[in-house]
């Protein structure tokens, strides 16, 4: 019973020990610039936060239609992601779109 615990406790390491260095070469990809590289990393990782790191990437290379979707995955991941919503509402302004970003701003919890 305890060897099953162990080897249990193990693979569980081996999962989350895979995902550090992959998040830290997307972060450093990145911070460089290479946002293309940088989303595929990301990608790799189904959190919420890597969803708003795509989305901010997409942003960056001026993919608007795919940012948003991405902004819309991190909240709907992580409805506590405030960081998301404001970057989403910024976006709907810069995209003149104002309905949907009066709707962000006044109703966060109706996207």
């Amino acid at each position: 019973m305890q060897k099953a615990i162990v080897y249990i406790f193990l693979i569980s390491l081996m999962k989350v020990g895979a995902q550090v260095p992959t998040l830290t070469t997307a972060e450093n990809e990145f911070k460089k610039g290479n946002y293309t590289k940088a989303i595929n990393l990301y990608s790799e990782i189904h959190t919420a936060k890597s969803q708003l790191q795509i989305a901010r990437a997409y942003n960056a290379l001026g993919n608007y239609d795919k940012a948003e979707k991405q902004y819309l995955e991190a909240i709907k991941l992580d409805t506590t992601l405030f960081v998301a919503q404001n970057e989403l509402g910024k976006l709907y302004f810069k995209n003149s779109d104002f309905k949907k970003a009066r709707m962000i701003y006044y109703n966060p919890l109706c996207i």
